[in-house]
């Protein structure tokens, strides 16, 4: 199963959505789709607050466990007195096709109208699994350094240096192909796609929590608001890696089930390599890829 049930009785509409993958920000994406529903939405109800650059002022947060989904109260904010209604209204518009012809990838979520007037945007593991594949292309850090950021940060070098020493291990093992870590770009040759997804291709490998973890640290850094600061973003994530090595048994399972030391191996590189952009573009230090 893809999506993870909700009970019957707690809600009143759940449509698929399909959003274009044109960032990593979720967040941000699922946002633009929500404005384009209220603005299309029933002129019965008082919708007045909306603009066309209102997308900021949309109420939206992320569940910070598993299953991975997104909680809005747009319906109660703007109809508290018929949230449900609106919420249905808006969940409806939101299965609606965009117009468009774009080529690029599309991430599918589960739009649900809750009946106390919530709405919820639920992730599936295929989702997720796009998504993941996609951290490589669209992932790119471009906020300056604000003055002096203090942060431990031969620590965080450790543990970027760390990441490059288990993948050139994963590569001595056959496990995977890699380029020279040293350069910034993305270097995983080989499995290509990295197989997140069990064979079935119903559920993501990753499922312990430290795994789990470490995915909502990626997350939280693309969609960190511009007042967070990048080394705090690199102390998070660092955090993350040491706990996930910690705590998976990345190449203790290679006999029994190699596509799971891919899958941690293949996280741990996409964790490595979004570490190094913050290390170089955001706190103009070395990434250094050993000691």
């Amino acid at each position: 199963m893809d999506f993870y049930p909700v009970p019957e009785n707690a809600f009143s509409a759940a449509v698929d959505l399909a959003v274009v993958l044109r960032g990593l920000a979720l967040k941000q994406l699922l946002k633009q789709q929500l404005l384009r529903a209220l603005l299309l939405v029933d002129e019965t109800i008082s919708c007045s607050k909306i603009t066309p650059t209102a997308v900021d002022n949309i109420p939206l947060f992320r569940n910070k466990s598993y299953p991975i989904f997104y909680r809005s109260a747009i319906a109660l904010t703007l109809a508290p007195h018929n949230s449900a209604i609106l919420a249905q209204k808006i969940a409806q518009l939101l299965s609606s096709p965009n117009q468009t012809t774009n080529t690029e990838p599309e991430i599918r979520f589960q739009a649900i109208a809750l009946t106390n007037g919530w709405l919820e945007f639920h992730l599936g593991d295929r989702g997720l699994a796009m998504w993941l594949d996609n951290v490589p292309r669209l992932f790119s850090w471009e906020r300056s350094k604000r003055g002096r950021e203090k942060s431990n940060l031969w620590a965080l070098q450790y543990v970027h240096a760390r990441c490059c020493s288990l993948l050139r291990l994963g590569q001595r093992e056959r496990l995977l192909e890699i380029g020279e870590l040293s350069q910034i770009g993305w270097q995983w040759l080989a499995p290509y796609p990295i197989p997140w997804l069990r064979s079935d291709l119903e559920g993501l490998r990753l499922i312990a929590p430290v795994e789990r973890l470490l995915i909502q640290q990626l997350l939280d850094i693309v969609e960190a608001p511009t007042s967070v600061s990048t080394a705090k973003l690199a102390e998070n994530l660092s955090r993350a890696i040491l706990s996930f090595e910690q705590n998976c048994r990345i190449f203790a399972v290679i006999e029994q089930k190699p596509q799971l030391s891919q899958a941690r191996l293949g996280l741990l590189a996409l964790a490595q390599f979004v570490l190094r952009q913050l290390l170089q573009q955001g706190l103009q230090i070395e990434a250094p890829t050993g000691f």
